[in-house]
């Protein structure tokens, strides 16, 4: 397991005092902190034109291409989709995102 520094703060900033009516100096009090690992599958690539969202693995994957220009993808109301490739993704075509759904898009690395 790899190791994972995390900084808890009150995001002061460092150039301006804080507010008059800030109590400080304080305290923070932690009770818990909960901390997740996305599930890697790095060493593939996701490359389809019409794509089932409802079957997505939330993975990271190598790259993501969703659509080939001439393709029409769309998400369901009420389905929550990330995309997450370490080299990228694209979306190529007509790509529908409805009020309801949600969609995140990101590239991270993959330890």
């Amino acid at each position: 397991m790899k190791k994972i520094r995390i900084i808890l703060n009150f995001a002061l900033e460092p150039w301006a005092p804080p507010n008059i009516t800030t109590p400080f100096p304080s305290d923070m009090l932690i009770d818990y902190v909960k901390v997740y690992d996305v599930k890697k599958d790095c060493s593939n690539n996701l490359n389809v034109c019409d794509y089932n969202f409802g079957v997505h693995d939330n993975k990271v994957k190598k790259s993501i291409t969703i659509g080939n220009g001439s393709c029409i993808n769309s998400l369901s109301v009420g389905q929550n989709v990330f995309l997450r490739a370490s080299e990228g993704v694209l979306i190529n075509g007509d790509f529908t995102v409805p009020d309801g759904a949600q969609l995140y898009i990101d590239v991270n690395t993959c330890y």
